[in-house]
């Protein structure tokens, strides 16, 4: 559910306070987007310890990376563990009332997104290596959400809840044919040709929809 931004306005601090006693987990884009910024901040500053803590974030969900990548929106930040909720390609991180108070400014960036980024900041040395892996063990895990529709056989990637797919794609994973794209030249010729192939047939649906939308 979306609330109106005034209602963010509106909103007493005591009532956002009170709100937030009732985060018992943390959103999946806030907790691992994180490092980007903090290691730039490290290389700036010449202090390692924004890199440390930030990336303290991403050993505790390695720790239970599942084995298809693929981790929920909301992860526990005392365990690093997730539970049941949905798994989205897109952006989702501000769908309870909660969320939208204490998060109505923020931009919530994908979070496999950012993986791949940080590989990439860190010149794709070894000590950045770890953020590669999770992001080809997490592709992996997407090509199981990718579904086609019938008869026209357009790709989608679909949300998932428990073990159950559902015949829906996040508006916002429309910033994953980039993503792949830029993931694409980490991998041998006919593997990269297939995530070209899937960006390009998302990207497509994409287009397909905005057209539809403008009608």
């Amino acid at each position: 559910m979306y609330l109106p931004i005034n209602f963010c306005i509106s909103t007493s601090l005591h009532e956002l306070l009170a709100l937030s006693l009732l985060i018992v987990d943390s959103i999946l884009a806030d907790s691992g987007t994180e490092q980007l910024e903090f290691i730039a901040l490290s290389q700036r500053t010449g202090n390692p310890k924004y890199r440390q803590k930030a990336e303290n974030a991403i050993l505790f969900l390695s720790r239970t990376f599942p084995a298809d990548g693929l981790l929920p929106i909301y992860v526990n930040p005392q365990r690093g563990t997730t539970f049941y909720s949905t798994i989205t390609s897109g952006l989702r991180g501000t769908d309870t009332i909660y969320s939208i108070c204490l998060h109505s400014l923020a931009v919530l960036a994908f979070f496999y997104e950012y993986l791949l980024k940080v590989w990439i900041q860190g010149n794709k040395t070894a000590s950045v290596n770890h953020y590669r892996e999770m992001w080809e063990t997490s592709m992996k895990g997407l090509s199981s959400l990718v579904k086609r529709t019938t008869p026209s056989s357009f790709a989608y990637i679909c949300e998932k809840i428990g073990n159950s797919l559902t015949d829906k794609m996040d508006d916002l994973a429309c910033f994953a044919p980039g993503m792949l794209v830029l993931g694409s030249s980490g991998y041998a010729s006919d593997e990269s040709q297939k995530f070209l192939s899937l960006a390009e047939e998302v990207n497509t649906v994409f287009k397909r929809f905005i057209i539809l939308c403008s009608v």
